[in-house]
């Protein structure tokens, strides 16, 4: 909520306490390895990845990798396809404040992303629940290019409707 909302300090100060309680889970089952990669601390490592990634890629426009946010690959590229829908979440804003360049740039982040992970043909039999989210992820590529297809030709008949009543409020005075 924090990178929405443009407050990256808060969100980074979060991140930071969201790093410190999975290194100190995965200290805690270093003696019970069964436990490591599964359940709620797959779950979190994956949300942790999926806020990293979406940060830095609205802060700097670059991606990080799974060592760099220091989560499993698996954690990192479930987390990555669900960045997908907070891209869409961010063009949809975007449009709304009629700054469409971001919401393109949102685009083209989504496209790249999609784009990557059907790439790798291992990737579906590694990380159970890919596949899925890869089929969501073209629906809201779809979807995010439709909303910002059709708001552009709105804000293109808009322009064009004002235009044609300046021209005919100066022929025709009242």
């Amino acid at each position: 909520m924090a990178i929405h909302a443009g407050d990256y300090k808060k969100a980074e100060a979060k991140l930071s306490e969201a790093k410190a309680l999975i290194n100190d889970t995965n200290k805690t089952l270093e003696s019970q390895p069964n436990f490591i990669g599964r359940g709620a601390l797959y779950t979190a490592c994956e949300e942790y990845a999926e806020a990293q990634v979406f940060l830095n890629l609205i802060k700097y426009g670059t991606f990080l990798d799974s060592e760099a946010i220091g989560v499993p690959q698996t954690s990192y590229i479930l987390g990555l396809a669900d960045v997908v829908g907070e891209l869409r979440r961010r063009a949809l804003d975007s449009i709304r404040r009629d700054e469409f360049n971001v919401a393109e740039t949102c685009l083209k982040m989504m496209e790249e992303i999609y784009t990557g992970l059907i790439s790798m043909e291992n990737a579906y039999n590694l990380a159970q629940g890919l596949r899925r989210k890869c089929d969501v992820a073209r629906h809201i590529i779809e979807s995010t290019r439709s909303d910002i297809t059709l708001e552009s030709r709105r804000k293109l008949l808009k322009n064009s409707i004002d235009s044609l009543q300046k021209i005919v409020n100066r022929e025709n005075p009242s």
